[in-house]
């Protein structure tokens, strides 16, 4: 059996994988069922928090589940040459905006949704050595 090897990210190697992902996957739960979908999002750390933002419209599944249950998850990943770098972030939805979102969609019914960190992980999964 193949063995995979880890290690614990580093803030900086964090900061750089949020920084190369294109997009994220938006994990969120209504009545004890899981719902993921990808997104884009853009963060920022303000210095005390890392927040994250992201555009979707004011409809549908993602948002009923949100707005019944502001805890999600979201998850970014970089490949490497031999590993893959993941990073984790466990949130609550602080607020949906309705103005204009700033995503650049020019669309009339979207929002940004905010999103405030409350634990961040990461690692590095090497590729095995069968």
């Amino acid at each position: 059996m193949c063995k995979y090897e880890y290690r614990p990210l580093c803030k900086n190697e964090i900061f750089e994988v949020l920084g190369e992902a294109d997009h994220c996957c938006l994990a969120m739960c209504e009545n004890g069922q899981p719902y993921v979908v990808p997104m884009c999002y853009k963060w920022c750390d303000d210095g005390c928090h890392l927040w994250f933002y992201l555009c979707s419209e004011d409809c549908g599944e993602k948002m009923r589940c949100m707005r019944g249950n502001g805890k999600v998850c979201l998850e970014m990943e970089m490949p490497c040459k031999k590993s893959m770098k993941t990073v984790i972030i466990k949130g609550k939805v602080m607020c949906f905006e309705d103005k204009q979102c700033g995503c650049g969609c020019g669309r009339q019914d979207c929002v940004m949704i905010k999103i405030l960190a409350k634990s961040v992980s990461g690692r590095e999964v090497c590729k095995p050595h069968c």
